[in-house]
């Protein structure tokens, strides 16, 4: 591109802002007064430069990352399917995206009750996934065995009444939205 911009990913998540590009409109940036959060931070800077030296040893980290969180939202949507739940997984590969499709309410108890059981099960999850490098197929594929086993119970417990009587806390807050 004539320009670019990248963050923290460019740094392994370390906080890093990057804008680049052809010299031609490098070369203007002395006419913009640019300012910054972490201008000073070596930190982030090093990160980058180690993260950028690991992508250029392993290979294609792309399309690693794209591969895996592909199959996980082709597989979760045929489980959701299959288990006649109206669960959608949507995004690109590298963060897959969780969707209940009910009313507000009845749709962060089910979220709840994922979340819940997938950390009985030692899985940290959300309705906003993010693949990660050191994430292989097998992690994936156990990702979905759980909530494959999740979908059954789920299917078993029929509406968000008695999915709530099974909560062992509160269900997730609504998602808030700036009006502005």
């Amino acid at each position: 591109p004539d320009l670019g911009c990248f963050g923290k990913a460019i740094s392994g998540g370390f906080p890093l802002s990057v804008l680049c590009g052809r010299a031609e409109f490098m070369r203007r940036m002395d006419e913009v007064f640019v300012s910054t959060t972490f201008g000073g931070y070596t930190l982030g800077l090093a990160a980058a430069m180690v993260t950028i030296k690991m992508m250029r040893e392993y290979g294609d980290v792309h399309q690693h990352l794209h591969s895996l969180g592909n199959h996980l939202i082709d597989q979760a949507n045929i489980i959701a399917a299959a288990s006649g739940l109206p669960i959608n997984f949507s995004g690109y590969g590298p963060h897959p995206v969780m969707k209940v499709n009910l009313p507000d309410l009845d749709s962060r108890v089910m979220k709840t009750y994922i979340y819940q059981e997938m950390a009985n099960r030692g899985i940290l999850f959300s309705s906003s996934i993010l693949v990660g490098y050191c994430h292989k197929s097998e992690m994936i594929d156990e990702v979905l065995n759980v909530f494959q086993d999740i979908c059954a119970k789920l299917k078993e417990l029929k509406t968000t009444e008695v999915i709530r009587k099974v909560l062992r806390g509160e269900v997730i807050a609504p998602r808030t939205v700036r009006n502005s």
